[in-house]
């Protein structure tokens, strides 16, 4: 369908016209594909109070579980080289999987994120809609030599066959059912292709959409972002304060520097200096008594790292370590967090949990010098 204005998104949110929501990968990465987010649980909710479908392609499905299995191979892997320097070092003759008896070093990653992606699907109420069978292959041939969407004529066109066929397959989806999708994604492929489509709306926000269906709980949060801005909301900007806190204790930054000498770098700790709010709040769901909404936070960021600086000796064939220094740096990150509370508190609501959307940050400590300081 032609892109829908904000007035008739609204309208059609309002009139009840559609009778699926589904979403994209790019949205599930923005939350690091961590399925246990309130903000991703909120779907479920949403869907349920306006008895609309809550559906996803089997190849998002798909996607979101490679992303699940890729990160924890990785970290298993970071582990188990960890462990084995660890046993090296202290010269332990137990086997790297003996060591971390508790971790399952050998547990199978897909098998994690096939039993996350089943236990989010049945939180949430959603359906898996199957491609084959809907997905025809004379179109999506067609469409890809024709160079239309979502197949545009890039370099890289041929990686949009998993997108061709999520869209084929909801479309086709869609007109069994008799009914119009509403489809979140930031993909512009996809908003292209619904433009083309008598059976789909696409639209990027994903706070922004779901604070649509909710605005019954607008007044009560739009109340309490101007207290907090003015500083008079404490208990809650305390519990936000705790979340960030909580979230960068725990967080291994990414470190970007570059010096005249080769360096090692080791994440120390990073603690917000300050934040203020972005935009407006977006209400994700109501149920009962509880709202759940989301607060896009601007974060002045505080990091330090220390840096091994060395140099290559050429005589003796190995690099002689020149210094050990801690470097700091502070950068502004964009934050959302989710909240969700109780509306009768008083005077503002009561705050039942603040969830920080955990991503990785990179900090860039620039040029690193050697300190040639000396302590007297």
């Amino acid at each position: 369908m032609p892109k829908l204005t904000e007035a008739e998104l609204h309208e059609a949110i309002v009139q009840g016209r559609f009778g699926a929501i589904t979403v994209d990968t790019n949205i599930f990465d923005k939350f690091g594909c961590n399925l246990d987010m309130r903000a991703l649980r909120a779907l479920g909710p949403v869907a349920a109070q306006h008895e609309i479908k809550l559906i996803f392609s089997d190849i998002i499905a798909g996607e979101v579980q490679t992303h699940i299995r890729r990160v924890a191979a990785e970290q298993a892997d970071k582990l188990r080289t960890a462990l084995n320097q660890y046993r090296k070092a202290w010269r332990r003759i137990e086997a790297v999987t003996d060591l971390a008896v508790p971790v399952d070093l050998n547990a199978d990653p897909a098998i994690l994120a096939a039993d996350e992606w089943e236990d989010y699907l049945g939180a949430v109420g959603g359906e898996v809609v199957t491609s084959e069978g809907r997905a025809n292959m004379g179109e999506l041939v067609r469409r890809y030599f024709a160079e239309e969407t979502p197949f545009m004529t890039t370099a890289a066109k041929k990686a949009e066959f998993p997108d061709a066929i999520a869209l084929l397959a909801l479309d086709a989806w869609a007109q069994e059912e008799g009914c119009l999708i509403l489809a979140i994604s930031k993909d512009g492929d996809w908003q292209a292709y619904a433009e083309t489509s008598t059976n789909i709306v696409c639209v990027p926000e994903f706070e922004g959409t779901l604070n649509r269906f909710n605005a019954a709980g607008l007044d009560l949060v739009k109340k309490l972002t101007e207290r907090l801005r003015a500083g008079e909301a404490d208990e809650v900007k305390d519990e936000i304060d705790l979340e960030l806190e909580s979230w960068l204790s725990e967080a291994d930054f990414e470190v970007e520097a570059r010096s005249d000498f080769s360096f090692d770098a080791q994440t120390e700790g990073a603690f917000v200096q300050e934040w203020e709010i972005v935009g407006e709040p977006q209400v994700l769901a109501l149920e009962g008594e509880e709202v759940t909404f989301a607060l896009e936070l601007d974060c002045l960021i505080a990091f330090s790292a220390y840096f091994t600086l060395s140099t290559w000796d050429s005589v003796d064939g190995e690099y002689v370590s020149l210094n050990g220094q801690t470097e700091e740096t502070e950068a502004n990150h964009r934050v959302t967090v989710t909240l969700r509370v109780d509306r009768r508190g008083d005077p503002d609501p009561d705050v039942l949990e603040v969830e920080a959307n955990r991503r990785r940050l990179t900090a860039d400590f620039g040029l690193i010098s050697l300190d040639w300081g000396y302590e007297e």
